[in-house]
């Protein structure tokens, strides 16, 4: 994992088209909360790992949307495209860094 100080504006518009390239199947996007719960989208398939179990199935493109920027929005991360985004709370930016 190659860390990166690389600031990127992240926006409402930014986040919701990452969603829906999950959504087509273009790619995936994962939100996790402390490592060991997630939810992830990709070709109209949201599936969740939580504390009640896990959940697969299918969703509409508002309701991925509706989740995945409220998730972002409380966990302040997500992974789309190799990359991990995450907000830095001391510095008050969004930050990158590349996952393989």
């Amino acid at each position: 994992m190659s860390l990166s100080n690389n600031i990127i504006e992240i926006d409402e518009e930014f986040i919701e088209k990452k969603i829906n390239r999950a959504y087509c199947g273009l790619s995936s996007i994962k939100v996790m909360n402390d490592g060991i719960y997630y939810a992830h989208l990709k070709n109209k398939i949201y599936s969740y790992r939580g504390i009640g179990g896990d959940y697969s199935g299918k969703r509409s493109l508002r309701a991925s949307i509706s989740i995945f920027t409220g998730l972002i929005d409380r966990y302040k991360n997500f992974e789309c495209d190799d990359i991990r985004y995450y907000f830095n709370d001391h510095k008050g930016i969004w930050l990158w860094q590349e996952v393989r």
